[in-house]
């Protein structure tokens, strides 16, 4: 399974929480929201993921640790999605 960490945290933060949690090495790349032309809660940073990783959103779905941050649907429902 392909996998990204899309996030609005600068990337020292990102990378930072990642080494931390013992998660540097599963994802295949980190998509921080000020490197696309919209951050969340815009679905720019979710397509950005999925264009990278060459994935469609008929194969996708995200985890979100924030139960109203939805901007994943914005994109003409890029992904499913679960809060936990």
């Amino acid at each position: 399974m392909r996998r990204a960490a899309v996030t609005n945290a600068p990337i020292s933060d990102a990378e930072l929480l990642a080494s931390m949690l013992g998660l540097s090495d599963s994802f295949e790349i980190l998509v921080i929201g000020n490197e696309c032309d919209r951050a969340k809660p815009f679905p720019d940073p979710y397509l950005k993921a999925l264009q990278t990783l060459d994935i469609s959103h008929k194969h996708a779905f995200v985890f979100r640790g924030f139960p109203f941050h939805l901007s994943f649907h914005a994109a003409h429902r890029t992904a499913a999605g679960t809060n936990f």
